[in-house]
């Protein structure tokens, strides 16, 4: 479950992005937070990721392995892809299982050719598939998206989409996600919550 609670936030001195604000995803759910561009949706994932303090307001989050697909690459440019995602695991998993769990994924979403490359050398997908496969070899209980699938074309898109799918089928697990794509998040199962204001106030809910 990941509970958030009265939130208000913002960044530094500046004005207050969140007032208010509260959602509950329940465990197994998942949620799509849609809304305006600029609006401060990524602000809710980064408080909810135990990133960015809220100012005032509660955040429940019982997830034991949660993991995150930021919006922009946040992948270490002096690694290359397969230690990218080996360094994410080693605080999870012994070395050997962090490498199987690693080059698993990299095979999955067809990047196993550009392991030994760094983040540098690979184009916007590519990078964007690194990402999610990272966050997929987390095995968590709890993905945070924000734009997954941005960059992507529709048949790639279409394989990540599966293997979140597939994942979340088999091992129960919720999602808190960005999307402008709301099609494919739907056919993930993901319920909508519309989200407004400038600051975002209010409970967001699944629209009926």
């Amino acid at each position: 479950m990941l509970r958030l609670s009265g939130l208000h936030a913002g960044y530094g001195h500046g004005p207050a992005i969140l007032q208010d604000f509260s959602l509950d995803l329940p465990t197994g759910a998942g949620y799509c937070l849609s809304g305006p561009s600029g609006l401060g949706k990524t602000t809710i994932l980064l408080v909810a990721a135990g990133l960015l303090p809220p100012r005032a307001g509660h955040v429940f989050n019982a997830s034991r392995r949660p993991a995150y697909v930021f919006q922009d690459d946040r992948l270490l440019p002096w690694l290359d892809v397969e230690a990218n995602l080996t360094f994410a695991l080693s605080g999870h998993f012994l070395r050997h299982d962090a490498l199987s769990r690693s080059r698993h994924w990299l095979e999955r979403f067809g990047l196993s050719e550009h392991a030994h490359k760094r983040p540098g050398a690979l184009s916007g997908g590519m990078r964007r598939r690194v990402n999610i496969a990272r966050a997929m070899a987390m095995e968590p209980d709890l993905l945070l998206l924000d734009e997954p699938f941005s960059f992507l074309d529709k048949a790639m898109a279409q394989i990540c989409a599966e293997a979140i799918r597939t994942w979340r089928e088999q091992q129960h697990g919720s999602i808190l996600a960005i999307s402008h794509d709301l099609p494919i998040m739907t056919a993930l199962g993901l319920q909508v919550c519309a989200v407004a204001g400038t600051p975002i106030t209010g409970s967001a809910e699944p629209a009926e």
